[in-house]
């Protein structure tokens, strides 16, 4: 029906999720946040460490010049989760015209292996954030 098909035709999660990373791109280049020179990680003010995190400012404003090589310098998994999340995006807005979308199903053992990979690139990044000196 008609009003089915156009449900099938509004803005998905992905395409959401992926404007809101070109937004915040945006946002952190007009507003110099990411060379401003101060610390917004209160757990590196406290502890000098970098935390999970940190650096992610800086690569999106290297994400928002297309500086590719110097955004995955200072945060390659954020890096790689926003051009990923952009790339998703893309692909599902592409997919609005003929009423489609991308779905990502996982069950039992595939819900649990991505799971631990996410975990260990967490730890992978953190361990080289910590010792890149981010």
């Amino acid at each position: 029906s008609i009003v089915s098909r156009e449900r099938e035709r509004t803005l998905t999660g992905p395409t959401t999720l992926a404007g809101l990373a070109v937004l915040a791109c945006v946002f952190t280049r007009l507003s110099g946040l990411d060379h401003a020179g101060l610390s917004f990680c209160y757990f590196k003010v406290l502890t000098g460490y970098a935390c999970l995190t940190c650096g992610t400012t800086r690569a999106l404003g290297h994400l928002s010049r297309l500086d590719l090589p110097a955004a995955f310098a200072v945060q390659p998994l954020v890096t790689a989760g926003t051009l990923g999340l952009m790339l998703w995006g893309a692909v599902d807005a592409l997919l609005l015209p003929a009423a489609k979308r991308t779905v990502v199903r996982t069950e039992g053992a595939s819900s649990r292996l991505i799971f631990l990979a996410g975990l260990a690139l967490a730890a992978l990044n953190w361990i080289y954030l910590l010792a890149a000196r981010i």
